[in-house]
């Protein structure tokens, strides 16, 4: 399956989500690597979900906020030969990617910055996303939906979105119903 844009899948936990996300031609799968975190994976649990799906590129997430070098980050990071030469992506509010905007122009690593916010998209958020996305590489982290996917991807000139990993029912066992609606919904003709 192919689908419009780059799609990243955070907090992966199980395999689950792992193979679902794989097999719908999703760019990244992230594992958090903060033990302090309530997603957190472990490296003998990456490496087995990992070993069931290719195709996808494997992310580490890492939000420890006293990480302040890419050499403190990739000496945290335990995923797959991480180098100093890897691309970086950074989690950020919009306000804060907007003040940051010329510092982060600058990072020769970064990948992207994936903007968050605790409310819902609306026409005000959008209109400040597109400003940053004409600036940066933006994956929108927040207030996606099957319904307003597309007219986001459309309004703006963002790399991606970013949507979310959910606990099973049981091992084996999930409901993808909003997962699923939006990648459907991005799927290209």
């Amino acid at each position: 399956m192919n689908l419009k844009t780059f799609v990243k899948v955070n907090s992966i936990t199980n395999l689950s989500d792992a193979r679902y996300c794989a097999g719908m031609g999703v760019n990244q799968l992230g594992f958090c690597e903060d033990p302090e975190d309530k997603n957190y994976v472990s490296k003998a649990t990456i490496d087995e979900i990992t070993g069931w799906i290719s195709g996808v590129e494997i992310v580490s997430e890492i939000n420890n906020k006293n990480i302040t070098t890419t050499t403190e980050l990739v000496e945290t990071c335990s995923l797959h030969n991480i180098s100093a030469e890897k691309k970086v992506s950074i989690k950020l509010t919009i306000e804060e990617a907007e003040k940051n905007t010329e510092y982060l122009k600058k990072l020769p690593n970064l990948a992207y910055v994936m903007v968050i916010d605790n409310g819902n998209m609306d026409e005000n958020k959008l209109n400040r996303i597109n400003l940053l996305s004409s600036q940066l590489p933006i994956v929108v982290g927040f207030g996606i939906t099957a319904e307003n996917v597309n007219s986001i991807i459309e309004a703006t000139q963002i790399k991606g979105i970013a949507l979310s990993g959910t606990d099973e029912i049981r091992p084996g066992f999930k409901d993808y119903n909003e997962l699923g609606d939006i990648l459907e919904a991005i799927e290209a003709d």
